[in-house]
């Protein structure tokens, strides 16, 4: 385990990446911050039991899967963009004007 890494409970995780812990509950629901991966469990979870976080290596998932999604909305609207072929020799012919 890498010493560097920071470990804590959902309270201070949620401090930490100034989120809501329903949005850590929406990562783990969505499997964007993994069990062994992101957090490890304390206990029975079935009754109760805490779960540990790591603090940069959440950061990440939520970053990675950020970005993941910013990138499936830009590609929605490169899909959607078209242009006429008569529209494009005009906006090619025209060349710039000084």
């Amino acid at each position: 385990m890498n010493p560097n890494l920071t470990w804590v409970e959902i309270t201070e995780l949620c401090k930490h990446l100034l989120c809501s812990e329903k949005v850590i509950y929406a990562a783990k629901r969505l499997d964007v911050l993994k069990a062994g991966e992101h957090f490890y469990a304390l206990g029975n979870i079935s009754k109760g039991g805490k779960h540990i976080y790591c603090v940069e290596l959440c950061r990440q998932a939520l970053l990675d899967q950020t970005a993941k999604q910013a990138k499936v909305e830009s590609d929605k609207i490169k899909n959607q963009e078209t242009y006429q072929e008569s529209h494009l020799i005009e906006l090619v012919g025209s060349g710039c004007k000084a």
